[in-house]
């Protein structure tokens, strides 16, 4: 009887891995690619882009996944798609996304320099370069931050496309509650909320002419 119940319950949890497998393969099937995803959101607020195919990066530097390139008024984006990894095989070096934001820094200085040493010809100032590493899982849990950071930096959105600055010199620091702060930083923030003793919101004076903010 023993052995039996020993048998019975290893079947049981074979089979709730295997259920737990199928469950897991079947999900990731109904998503499409995280490339064909951030492409056709691309697509779809007409900001223009190419697959980096050039070689940017130095050889001991992981280049296996896509590195999309956008073009803005006065910076070079490289947009480096990570999808969420399924095997062990699928997973970069812990300092890959480090390495290539360092060798991005180590072109725009090296780009600084031969602007300043080319002054006094007529050369247009060189493209600086910016590099964005997009993970799926974040993409897909904080989309609506993510997309809305991306438009920031990109543009897009058309006539939809409408960011005003706002300079902090122009407002005011003011102590808020904890059940101010976290839904703010919850709502707006990648990193979501934390607790703490303190906080505090920048705040823009109304314009009205009563001076009440």
């Amino acid at each position: 009887m023993r052995a039996k119940g020993i048998v019975r319950f290893i079947t049981l949890l074979l089979s709730f891995d295997v259920l737990l497998a199928f469950s897991v393969s079947t999900s990731q099937q109904l998503k499409p690619p995280f490339f064909r995803t951030v492409t056709s959101w691309l697509d779809e607020e007409t900001i223009a882009w190419r697959l980096l195919k050039d070689k940017v990066f130095p050889r001991g530097i992981d280049t296996s996944n896509p590195i999309l390139e956008v073009t803005s008024t006065s910076t070079l984006y490289y947009l480096h798609i990570l999808k969420s990894p399924a095997s062990m095989n699928d997973c970069l070096s812990p300092t890959c996304t480090r390495d290539m934001t360092n060798y991005v820094q180590y072109l725009n200085t090296c780009s600084d320099t031969t602007e300043q040493s080319s002054a006094d010809s007529a050369t247009t100032r060189p493209t600086k370069i910016s590099i964005i590493h997009l993970h799926e899982d974040v993409w897909y849990s904080k989309t609506d931050i993510v997309q809305s950071r991306l438009r920031t930096r990109l543009g897009g959105g058309g006539n939809n496309n409408r960011f005003s600055r706002i300079y902090a010199r122009k407002t005011k620091a003011k102590r808020i509650d904890a059940g101010t702060a976290i839904p703010f930083l919850q709502k707006h923030h990648l990193w979501s909320a934390t607790k703490a003793r303190y906080y505090y919101g920048l705040f823009l004076p109304s314009k009205g002419t009563d001076g009440k903010e």
